[in-house]
């Protein structure tokens, strides 16, 4: 399906999927090393639950699908870009295990809530990812933003300061 080669464009080089997919894995453990450290008591990660679970988080009338894996904190916090949904991080969750990580499905995307006339914008983003880390009461988090996540991401994060671990962004 995906190849792990780098693709010739004229003049320069582009990652394959798989190659840019390697990098956000290997971006997001290396934070997680640095930031998510675990205190002397917490249990080994053997003992932490691998299940994935679906919450339903409410913004506006609408629901947006949330999929919360346990673990220690801060949650890592990852946002899909266009036309994409949480599946996009389906091969990075297990590779996180024993941290708490979340993906979720911004509005009309995914499972989440389709509104007919919502529009899409940078501050309904935002209001998405919002409603996801409050409803879901993480506190600090390292969030991941990939495509045009970022700019809901880093508006967030300017909005929220003190609840920002540390930000990774990823095209």
């Amino acid at each position: 399906l995906y190849r792990s080669y780098w693709l010739p464009v004229p003049g320069r080089y582009r990652p394959s999927i798989t190659a840019a997919m390697t990098l956000i894995i290997l971006i997001v453990m290396l934070a997680a090393t640095f930031v998510v450290a675990a205190p002397a008591s917490s249990a080994p990660a053997s003992s932490v639950p691998g299940s994935t679970k679906l919450v339903w988080i409410p913004r506006a009338g609408y629901r947006i699908a949330a999929y919360v894996q346990p673990g220690r904190g801060p949650a890592i916090v990852l946002s899909h870009g266009f036309p994409d949904n949480h599946h996009l991080y389906d091969r990075v969750v297990p590779l996180l295990r024993g941290h708490e990580v979340v993906t979720f499905d911004f509005l009309r995307w995914g499972r989440s809530s389709k509104p007919v006339h919502y529009s899409y914008t940078f501050a309904g983003q935002e209001q998405d990812l919002n409603a996801v880390i409050q409803g879901l009461h993480l506190g600090r988090a390292v969030l991941v933003a990939h495509d045009a996540s970022v700019p809901a991401v880093l508006n967030w994060a300017l909005d929220h300061p003190g609840h920002v671990a540390s930000i990774i962004l990823s095209n």
